[in-house]
């Protein structure tokens, strides 16, 4: 925990002292054109390192890349999304796709603590087909699509207790029809609240405590989860990427 992009450009400075290092993420991209800049200097060669976030993963074509590090791989495995795996694998793909693209070659490297997860193994190796069977192994199994079709209904609002009416209504309507149907449940996200500072708080202590826990190796697996869970929701599968 706590790899986010000024710490991973930090160590990079530390690891690569003579590297002209640059960062690209919501912090270094608020004014305009700012995209445009930090991509264009990376570009040109005035930086050998660049640090980011997802962004930096899609759509670029630079061909004096040649190594491209992916942090925490698995982050977005842990998502409570039946396409988390396909998500994990699409993106590890396209993002180890940004290295060798000149006539130099390149590789990718994917630092994970879920090595063996076949989503992760499968992106490794550029394998499509593998990742494909096993994965529409596991939709078959637990009838998601693309064997069955679901809808989600989200309600938001800045005061819960305004949304058990209307929930509780649409459940009684859903429960009519064929088919199944799971909730109503607390979104996940839902511990969360730009109106509700006190909540965003207690989220960051709790992890607090959690991480000193490691620290002494006096976590438990369950608590060590519920921490992972906690910093995938305030960092939105803020994946961290090093070009």
């Amino acid at each position: 925990f706590g790899a986010g992009t000024e710490r991973i450009e930090d160590e990079a400075k530390k690891q690569f002292p003579k590297a002209r290092v640059i960062r690209m993420d919501a912090d270094t991209t608020k004014k305009k054109d700012s995209h445009r800049k930090i991509l264009d200097a990376f570009a040109s060669g005035s930086h050998d390192i660049l640090v980011g976030t997802q962004m930096i993963g899609k759509g670029l074509d630079l061909p004096s890349v040649t190594v491209v590090g992916v942090i925490v791989a698995e982050s977005s495995l842990h998502l409570p999304d039946f396409r988390a795996a396909e998500r994990t694998f699409a993106g590890l793909v396209q993002v180890a796709g940004r290295a060798g693209r000149g006539a130099q070659g390149g590789e990718a490297i994917i630092q994970t603590y879920l090595p063996d997860h076949f989503a992760v193994r499968a992106a490794a190796k550029h394998d499509i087909d593998e990742f494909y069977r096993q994965e529409l192994r596991i939709r078959k199994a637990g009838n998601l699509p693309p064997y069955s079709r679901i809808i989600q209904w989200t309600y938001e609002s800045e005061r819960e207790a305004e949304l058990h009416g209307p929930i509780g209504e649409l459940a009684r309507h859903i429960q009519k029809l064929p088919g199944s149907m799971t909730g109503p449940a607390p979104g996940y996200f839902a511990i969360l609240s730009q109106t509700d500072p006190d909540s965003v708080a207690e989220v960051a202590k709790r992890i607090e405590q959690n991480v000193q826990k490691a620290r002494d190796g006096k976590i438990t697996p369950e608590e060590l989860e519920l921490a992972r869970s906690m910093v995938l929701a305030l960092h939105a599968q803020d994946n961290t990427t090093i070009s």
